[in-house]
């Protein structure tokens, strides 16, 4: 068995007087994890950050300016959806 028993599994188990712990891959268990994250992290720099300004355009430490992407105006129809969908003009019907 790989991973973390479902719960049906772990009913089963129980009930077959066994611990549901003996199941559980050692990739789930808290001393594999705690060996994953041993390694040292370091700190990124934050020093040439872009900025964005009250105009809403984005400034690079180089000058240059770029202009901000938002996301695209979308309207929803008005009314129900359609029942059937639009067929293409080359499709046999």
């Amino acid at each position: 068995m790989l991973g973390i028993p479902c719960e049906h599994a772990c009913a089963m188990i129980q009930k077959m007087n066994q611990d549901v712990y003996e199941f559980v891959d050692d990739w789930y268990h808290l001393f594999k994890q705690e060996m994953v994250y041993s390694g040292t992290s370091h700190p990124l720099e934050f020093q040439n950050l872009p900025t964005v300004h009250s105009d809403g355009n984005v400034h690079d430490p180089n000058g240059y300016v770029h202009v901000s992407l938002d996301p695209p105006v979308t309207k929803r129809c008005l009314g129900r959806p359609r029942q059937q969908r639009i067929r293409p003009n080359l499709e046999n019907r």
